[in-house]
């Protein structure tokens, strides 16, 4: 009637209408996106998902690949903006979308969950898909705090469930070609990573100490994985150093050095800037050992130098890990197989985040753990 009035259907005299809604209204809400498949159990096949966020890393990398690969029923897609759930479901195919995490939750055909959500909302969402008994992939970080994660940890320990952090890097074909090279001696290595991050506003949630927590507990965690990763062991110590960037447009903690000891005897530095120029390619680690180099730059290329010779490893286009990250999981998860190392490296590796942020603000160098 309402707009009758305002078309002119209704004549009534009008300056304005006023549509006046139920004060109290469910919160949450599900919707039907395509049509329900004629089945009454999960296809014993293929991975049935659950995705919790639909920003642009899931429109962007997460959900292209698992769509495309064959290995996942996408059933449920939660967001915190229902408008968008439906959209972003209906654009790669979920059955539904919700404002729910309960519901989806409490459908007994999801096996897994992706947690692609902000990084406040991580740990949360990590633990009640535990609890529910679903497997779990979460983007990077695993947790923001330590509360957060020894909550995470103890879930894991309470369930059967198994947890991925989405440490993709690791996956990356450069990193088994260089991972399997280094296998060949015992001898510790020498890590130099350096990362041309590039600049992101002080205004972004990235760095709110509410969401994001910084780029080094919510990025750098990817590097100090990739060389736990590639040395077979963990961090034991860890110092953090940064320019001064005083009251700039810059932030301290996106231009550091992060050095830090691993148990096997190894050292690695990282050198992480914020400050410098774009079209330079973002990623490049040089690993020695044993009179041998190998460099990995931009996962586009790996050389290896020994004996006065320089051999090319791998060549080929950017391949960071996606694809093979989410093919391991599906495979075993279908598989029923055991993270628990994977899952233990990733705590390590998020406690030397800790210990790198606490070391940047007290000067002093931090035991990992």
């Amino acid at each position: 009637k309402a707009y009758g009035i305002v078309t002119g259907k209704c004549p009534e005299p009008h300056l304005a209408i006023i549509l006046t809604y139920p004060a109290e209204v469910a919160r949450d809400r599900s919707v039907g996106v395509l049509p329900k498949p004629m089945r009454t159990a999960a296809p014993s096949d293929k991975v049935v998902i659950g995705a919790c966020g639909a920003g642009s890393f899931a429109t962007g990398v997460v959900f292209p690949v698992i769509r495309s690969s064959g290995k996942y029923d996408l059933r449920w897609l939660s967001s915190a903006n229902g408008v968008k759930a439906v959209s972003v479901a209906r654009q790669f195919g979920f059955q539904n979308a919700t404002t729910s995490l309960d519901e989806m939750l409490a459908d007994a055909q999801v096996g897994a969950v992706f947690v692609l959500t902000p990084h406040n909302f991580h740990c949360q969402q990590v633990v009640r898909a535990l609890q529910s008994g679903k497997w779990v992939f979460v983007e990077k970080p695993l947790a923001t705090t330590e509360e957060e994660l020894l909550q995470i940890i103890e879930a894991k320990k309470l369930n059967s469930a198994q947890l991925m952090v989405g440490f993709n890097r690791r996956h990356s074909p450069a990193a088994s070609i260089v991972r399997n090279e280094l296998a060949k001696n015992s001898m510790p290595a020498l890590y130099n990573y350096r990362v041309n991050a590039g600049f992101v506003p002080k205004g972004n949630s990235l760095h709110d100490d509410r969401i994001g927590k910084g780029r080094i507990i919510g990025e750098a965690c990817h590097f100090i994985d990739l060389i736990s990763f590639l040395a077979r062991s963990v961090p034991t110590d860890i110092m953090t150093y940064s320019a001064d960037m005083g009251d700039s447009q810059y932030l301290n903690s996106d231009n550091v050095h992060i050095s830090f000891k691993l148990a096997d005897g190894s050292a690695a530095a990282i050198t992480y800037a914020a400050v410098g120029g774009s079209g330079m390619p973002k990623e490049r680690l040089e690993v020695f050992s044993a009179g041998t180099s190998y460099v990995i730059d931009d996962f586009k290329t790996v050389q290896k130098f020994a004996n006065g010779k320089v051999t090319a490893l791998y060549r080929g286009s950017q391949d960071k890990g996606h694809k093979a990250e989410f093919e391991r999981f599906a495979t075993s998860f279908l598989a029923g197989e055991d993270f628990t190392e994977d899952f233990e490296n990733a705590v390590s590796v998020t406690r030397a985040t800790f210990a790198a942020v606490k070391s940047l603000s007290t000067g002093v160098p931090q035991k990992v753990g």
